[in-house]
């Protein structure tokens, strides 16, 4: 399984998942990158990703 997280200015962050299996999982693949990359080229890209939730939290603790 694949998972990646963007952060875009229009959805805010999104994450994918993505899981091949059978003969042709090769293709899956490519094909899912290729609507990913179509996703985000629609929603665009932040440079970096905002914080998790956790990480707030334990910034907040010291």
């Amino acid at each position: 399984m694949l998972e990646r997280e963007h952060a875009t200015p229009k959805q805010g962050t999104v994450w994918f998942a993505m899981i091949n299996v059978g003969k042709d999982a090769d293709q899956f693949s490519a094909e899912q990158e290729v609507l990913r990359q179509s996703l985000l080229n629609e929603w665009g890209s932040v440079p970096s990703l905002p914080p998790t939730k956790s990480e707030i939290s334990r910034s907040k603790r010291f």
